[in-house]
């Protein structure tokens, strides 16, 4: 990745030992810290709120693993930048002073 984007800021994040658990997990506390803007962000936002398990018919019960469909990917989108997140500030990294920030609020 460092030599298709020579200057980038370019952390490798390690996967979490239980993907499904240790990701969805990040996720949630990331979630808790975002603002969205509702029209910016709507097809995100309704892929987090769809993002589900898969539903075991034989045994009744919800297996452990998310469902894959067209919501997994959005949500698994989101997973990606909150694992980065949690491992960029773990490790101390700082944003660039030069970096400007922009947010926008529901």
């Amino acid at each position: 990745v460092r030599k298709l984007l020579p200057g980038a800021n370019v952390y490798v994040v390690a996967r979490p030992n239980d993907k499904y658990y240790d990701g969805i997990e990040m996720t949630r506390q990331q979630l808790a810290t975002c603002m969205f803007d509702p029209e910016g962000c709507e097809e995100g936002i309704r892929a987090l709120d769809n993002y589900r398990k898969q539903w075991n018919e034989l045994l009744g019960v919800w297996r452990n693993e998310p469902l894959h469909d067209w919501a997994s990917h959005g949500s698994d989108a989101f997973e990606q930048f909150a694992r980065g997140f949690v491992a960029g500030v773990q490790r101390g990294h700082k944003r660039p002073a030069s970096a400007k920030r922009s947010y926008r609020t529901a």
